[in-house]
C-alpha cells in the first residue's frame, strides 16, 4: 500500500489525522462524525463547509465531490466559499466508502439539489454511484456528473472510457461557479456536459531512470510512451505533452467545427498546469512558459487564462500535466470566463496572459548609464596601450576562470560547505566578460570613457550574468573602485588602491573579514605586499611578491573556519574534513586566478606554482 511509506503515525489512521489537521488550521470547516462501527475510522471521512442554516445560499444547489486520499489539494482541501461544499475521502489512492458519500449528500440536502462530481474510476463511479441512487429512493434531488479528460489514451476500452485527471478541477471551479450564481441543477448539468468533448488533459512523470513516461496516471499506472533521458529535455517534454493534447480526437473535431462555422470569433482556451507534487513551483513555472509557447505556436490558440500549481497530486511523483479547455464564441467564453473568475478562497489566482504574445512577455531594459558622461571624461586611460592592455587582461581572466569550472566546483564540494556550483558561476561570468570584450560598444571601450566607466560596466555584469551571492559581491567590490577613480592619471598605483576599495566594500556587504576563509584572505594578502606612499614603479616592483602572498593568502583558507556566508551554518563540523582531505577556500581560489592571471598579462614576472597548487587542490 502507498499509506505504508507515508510519514504518520500508522498507515491506518494517515488520512483521517490528515483531515483533522486540515479542519483544525480553518475553523471553517468540519469533520461530519461517524456512527456505528468504528471500524473503519481511520480510513477517510468528510470534510464538509460549517454554513449557517439559513444563509443566502441555502438554497442555491450544493456540490461534492472527491475520490482517493493522496491527490491533495483535491478534493478536500477545495472545499469553502466558492468551490465544494464537501469532499469525501478515502484511503490512499482508494474510494470512499459509500456511507460516507451517502453521509455527506444528507447533510447538504436541499430543495435546489445537489450536484456530485467525480472523476471516471471504476471505484469512484459505483460508490459515488450507490450512495447517490440510495439519496434519490429517499427523495433526495442529486445528479451525478462523471469527469473524463484524459487524452493520453487514444482507444480506451469502451466499458471504461477515459479517466478522470487533473482538467477535471476546471470542471469542478465551473460547476461550483454557476452553483453559486443560482443556475438551476439541470442546467449545470447541461452546461457541464457541453463541455465534454472540448476539455482535455495529457500528463507525464519522470521515472528514476531519469527518462518520463507520458500518460502516465495520477495512481502511478503505466502511460502510452516513453522519452528516454537523453531526449528528455524540458522543451521535448512539454511539447510532447502538448502536441498529444492538440491531437486529441475530441479537441480536433471541437477546432474543425470552428473552423466550418462562418462566425469571426476564433477559438481560445483556459490552460491548466497541474503538479503531482514532487517539482517545484520553480520547475511549474517553466513547464508553463514552455506549454504557453508551444498552444500559442502549434494551434494559434490565444490562452485566455492560465492556471499553475500543485493542484491535484499523486502523492510526491515528479511529473505534471497540461490541460486545456477550449472556449469557441463569444458567448461561450463570456460564461466560462466569468464563471472562472468568481472568487472562490482555495482556487489558485488566474493570469490572463491573452493580452500578450510570447514575443511580448519582456518589457525593454532602461539604457544602461553607470556613470555620467562627464565624469568619465575626465579620467581617460592613459593611452590606447593601455586600455589594449585592460582588455586582454580581461579576456585572459575570462579563459582561466572557464578552464578552471571544473576545479572550482569541486572546492565547493569538498566537506559540504559549498553548493558545488562556484565554478559555475565564475563560467557564467567570465562567458559574459569574453563576449563584452570581444564585441565592445564604442561608447564604452575607448580612451576617453576611461577605466572608471569599464569598471561599471563590469560591475553591472557580474550582477546580471553570475547570479547568486558571489556576482552581487563582485558587482558591489567593481561598483566601489568604479567609484574611487578619481584622480588622473589611471596608473599601477592606482589600481591597487581600487582593489582595495573594493576589498572594503566587498567586507563590508559580505560582514567578513581576513581570516573568515573567503576571497578577501587572498585579496587582503595581495595588499599587503603594498605600503603608502609607494610610486607607482615602486607598486609594479612589488606585484610578483603581491601574488605569492596572495597564494599564501588562498591556501591558508583550507584549515579556517568559515565564518561568513553560507558556509558559516555548516562550517561548525568541519571536522568532517581531516586534515589531509583539507581544501582552500572555492572564492579565495578563484581570486588568486584573477589576480594572478591580471598580473601576467600586464607582463608581470609571476612564479610558477603549478606543480604546488596540484598539491594544494588535491589534483596532483
Amino acid at each position: 500500500s502507498a499509506a505504508n511509506n507515508l510519514f504518520s503515525r500508522s498507515p491506518e489512521v494517515c488520512v483521517r489525522d490528515a483531515l483533522r489537521g486540515l479542519v483544525i488550521a480553518d475553523p471553517s470547516l468540519a469533520l461530519i462524525a461517524r456512527t456505528g462501527s468504528s471500524s473503519s475510522e481511520g480510513v477517510g471521512g468528510v470534510v464538509i463547509r460549517r454554513e449557517p442554516r439559513g444563509s443566502p445560499t441555502g438554497n442555491r444547489v450544493r456540490v461534492i465531490s472527491g475520490g482517493g486520499a493522496g491527490h491533495e489539494p483535491a478534493y478536500v482541501g477545495f472545499v469553502g466559499e466558492g468551490l465544494l461544499d464537501a469532499a469525501v475521502s478515502g484511503h490512499v489512492f482508494a474510494s470512499p466508502a459509500p456511507n460516507d458519500i451517502l453521509e455527506a449528500i444528507r447533510q447538504l440536502a436541499c430543495p435546489s439539489g445537489l450536484l456530485v462530481l467525480i472523476m471516471n474510476y471504476t471505484g469512484d463511479r459505483l460508490n459515488f454511484g450507490l450512495a447517490a441512487a440510495r439519496a434519490r429512493t429517499s427523495d433526495l434531488r442529486c445528479r451525478m456528473f462523471v469527469c473524463d479528460d484524459d487524452a493520453s489514451i487514444k482507444d480506451p476500452a469502451p466499458a471504461v472510457g477515459r479517466r478522470g485527471i487533473a482538467g477535471s478541477l476546471l470542471m469542478m471551479k465551473l460547476a461550483c461557479g454557476l452553483a453559486d450564481s443560482g443556475l438551476d441543477l439541470d442546467c449545470i448539468v447541461d452546461r457541464l456536459e457541453s463541455l465534454r468533448t472540448r476539455i482535455a488533459t495529457v500528463g507525464a512523470c519522470r521515472l528514476p531512470t531519469g527518462d518520463w513516461e507520458l500518460g502516465l496516471g495520477i495512481h502511478g499506472e503505466a502511460g502510452v510512451g516513453l522519452l528516454k533521458s537523453h531526449q528528455s529535455s524540458m522543451e521535448a517534454v512539454v511539447g510532447a505533452v502538448v502536441k498529444k493534447l492538440l491531437a486529441d480526437e475530441r479537441i480536433e473535431k471541437s477546432m474543425n467545427k470552428v473552423k466550418r462555422q462562418e462566425s469571426s470569433s476564433s477559438a481560445s482556451c483556459a490552460m491548466l498546469i497541474n503538479g503531482l507534487g514532487g517539482l517545484s513551483n520553480l520547475e511549474l513555472s517553466g513547464i508553463a512558459s514552455v506549454a504557453f509557447e508551444t498552444v500559442t505556436a502549434v494551434s494559434n490558440l490565444p490562452v485566455r487564462r492560465l492556471y499553475i500549481g500543485n493542484l491535484m497530486t499523486s502523492l510526491s511523483a515528479p511529473g505534471f500535466s497540461v490541460s486545456l479547455l477550449l472556449l469557441l464564441g463569444q458567448d461561450d467564453k463570456g460564461w466560462i470566463l466569468e464563471t472562472l473568475d468568481l472568487p472562490a478562497r482555495r482556487w489558485p489566482a488566474a493570469s490572463s496572459p491573452s493580452v500578450l504574445r510570447p514575443d511580448q512577455l519582456e518589457l525593454a531594459a532602461l539604457p544602461s548609464d553607470p556613470t555620467s558622461a562627464s565624469s568619465d571624461s575626465s579620467i581617460p586611460w592613459q593611452s590606447a596601450e593601455s586600455l589594449s592592455s585592460a582588455l586582454a587582461s580581461l579576456s585572459a581572466v575570462a579563459a582561466a576562470l572557464i578552464d578552471a569550472r571544473s576545479i572550482l566546483n569541486q572546492l565547493d564540494s569538498v566537506g559540504g560547505l559549498g553548493d558545488g556550483d562556484c565554478g559555475d558561476t565564475m563560467y557564467r561570468g567570465a562567458v559574459a566578460m569574453q563576449k563584452f570584450v570581444e564585441q565592445p560598444s564604442n561608447a564604452i571601450v575607448t580612451v576617453s570613457s576611461g577605466p572608471r566607466r569599464l569598471l561599471a560596466e563590469l560591475s553591472s555584469l557580474a550582477q546580471s550574468d553570475m547570479g547568486g551571492s558571489s556576482g552581487a559581491l563582485f558587482g558591489i567590490g567593481l561598483a566601489a573602485a568604479a567609484a574611487s577613480v578619481c584622480q588622473s592619471p589611471f596608473d599601477a598605483r592606482s589600481a591597487i588602491a581600487a582593489l582595495s576599495t573594493a576589498a572594503g566594500a566587498i567586507s563590508e556587504a559580505g560582514r567578513a573579514r581576513q581570516g573568515d576563509r573567503t576571497m578577501l584572505d587572498t585579496v587582503y594578502g595581495f595588499l599587503e605586499a603594498f605600503d603608502a606612499g609607494l610610486s607607482a614603479d615602486e607598486v609594479w616592483q612589488r606585484l610578483p611578491r603581491a601574488v605569492r602572498l596572495a597564494r599564501d593568502g588562498a591556501v591558508a583558507t583550507a584549515q579556517m573556519k568559515p565564518r561568513a556566508g553560507r558556509a558559516a551554518y555548516v562550517g561548525a563540523e568541519l571536522s568532517s574534513t581531516s586534515e589531509s582531505e583539507a581544501r582552500p577556500d572555492p572564492g579565495a581560489w578563484a581570486a588568486l586566478i584573477i589576480l594572478r592571471t591580471v598580473c601576467r598579462a600586464v607582463g608581470v614576472a609571476v612564479e610558477d606554482t603549478e606543480a604546488e597548487d596540484a598539491a594544494v587542490l588535491g589534483s596532483g
